[in-house]
């Protein structure tokens, strides 16, 4: 049994690696990182390669409009809360009729060409929605050097930005999903108004998108010190996610501030958000991947010697069961006059004879394969001993697809191996707080309804 006294060692190196789980994200630099989308069960129904904002703040108007001074604190914190969800934020202040042309056009041409690529634009300053000759209404996003309309209706027609222009740009962007932020108030008749339930993630969520959503509607003013903002930072903390999947879509983001702003600014204000009016534009759903939230009582975690000193002491007592064997058998050698034929290897890997043995033999095989990189078999492996209630293999399995080594990269998945481990071992239960870190509370509960029926499962085989 020489090959059984390696396992300690070289389970020892596999578990090292795998209690110190990776993160959910590549990223090289701020912007270009890889964000996963998952449905409900894990399964990747889309993702992002790269995450780039443009913010525009008008502050100091020199044509007839009053100043802002709040908004250079608006775009300080609205840069801050965009660069901690990953995005590359591209600011832009004070810019004239021209500077602010030159601000989209630089940005969808350098950005906006990438199909996989998540962008976002937020306005602060003023607007403004006019009655034209014809009967309707046209909304407006206010450059510094613009006039009042009120004194020079020309002149305001001249250098504001109509949202005409603004459509014409959200139709330019190649990018699968774009979303338009105004922390103005304004006619919005480019988009369609919404008002619905938020969906949960699935394969639609990854077709293409333009949103809009405005601090208030024609008419309505907005406070230099922003509810808006202070609601869309609240929003990407946490706080509009309304089905806690861990996600905040566009349109759960336009149901939140349609909510908080209205309340908070005592009804002076009605937000208003939709998609554009195209329909090769309005199927999909904008994503904000939130930040997983730490377990809330999270007891203190096992050392690593602690966690390999429990997998060796298992593996100690499987070779005391094989030497307990030996003695037997050579006892009743002894014994019996006619010589019993001895226990052979062959023996040791039958189950009715030591079904604990043959756990330790089908690891070993499943590491050796694992180093080979012959995944496959490895899994087949692990697969059968895991189903048979095998801990340790049960915990390689959760190991394998976190790594994604033959299979892709399952979170849920791995918990769920996990946590049927965690019933008769310490260290897997310290290895399920890191993978909870990276669930949302419906997945993590979906799970636990899962490993519960298993359970009962092998209960009843076991009578």
């Amino acid at each position: 049994m020489k090959s059984i006294s390696i396992i300690p060692a070289l389970l020892a190196g596999f578990f090292t690696v795998a209690l110190a789980l990776p993160s959910l994200t590549l990223a090289e630099e701020r912007g270009i990182r890889i964000v996963p989308i998952e449905d409900a069960e894990g399964t990747q129904v889309g993702l992002y390669k790269e995450s780039h904002a443009l913010i525009i703040g008008v502050s100091d108007y020199t044509a007839g409009w009053p100043d802002l001074p709040g908004v250079t604190k608006d775009v300080n914190l609205v840069k801050g809360a965009l660069e901690k969800q990953g995005f590359n934020v591209v600011v832009v202040m004070n810019p004239d009729h021209e500077g602010m042309q030159k601000a989209f056009n630089d940005f969808i041409n350098r950005y906006g060409h990438g199909v996989d690529n998540r962008l976002l634009f937020y306005f602060a300053g003023h607007g403004h929605t006019l009655k034209l000759a014809y009967g309707g209404d046209m909304g407006y996003i206010v450059p510094a050097d613009t006039p009042n309309p009120n004194r020079d209706r020309q002149g305001f027609l001249a250098r504001a930005m109509d949202m005409e222009r603004i459509e014409v740009y959200a139709k330019r962007i190649e990018s699968k999903h774009a979303l338009f932020l105004f922390d103005s108030c304004f006619s919005g008749s480019i988009f369609a108004l919404s008002r619905a339930v938020p969906e949960n993630i699935s394969y639609k969520t990854s077709q293409p998108v333009r949103q809009f959503v405005t601090a208030g509607s024609a008419e309505e003013t907005v406070p230099d010190e922003s509810i808006f903002r202070d609601q869309f930072i609240a929003a990407l903390n946490g706080e509009g996610d309304s089905d806690g999947d861990g996600y905040l879509t566009g349109v759960e983001l336009g149901e939140f501030l349609q909510a908080k702003v209205v309340n908070y600014s005592q009804g002076s204000q009605h937000p208003q958000y939709g998609r554009i009016r195209n329909p090769f534009l309005d199927k999909g759903d904008f994503v904000f991947r939130l930040d997983p939230k730490p377990p809330e009582a999270a007891p203190e975690t096992m050392s690593t010697e602690t966690e390999l000193s429990e997998l060796e002491a298992t593996i100690a007592r499987l070779q005391s069961e094989n030497v307990r064997l030996e003695k037997e058998n050579t006892r009743l050698q002894e014994d019996n006059p006619t010589p019993a034929p001895a226990l052979t290897e062959t023996d040791h890997n039958d189950t009715s004879k030591n079904p604990e043995l043959i756990g330790v033999t089908a690891l070993q095989r499943a590491h050796n394969a694992i180093q080979l990189k012959r995944y496959a078999t490895a899994l087949r492996i692990l697969k059968v001993q895991a189903a048979r209630g095998e801990t340790l293999a049960q915990m390689m399995l959760a190991r394998m697809y976190v790594e994604a080594w033959g299979t892709r990269r399952n979170v849920v998945e791995a918990y769920k191996w996990m946590l049927l481990a965690s019933y008769k071992s310490p260290a897997a239960k310290n290895a399920l707080e890191k993978l909870e870190k990276h669930m949302t509370r419906k997945q993590i509960r979906r799970a636990r309804l899962w490993v519960k029926s298993r359970v009962n499962k092998l209960r009843r085989d076991r009578r």
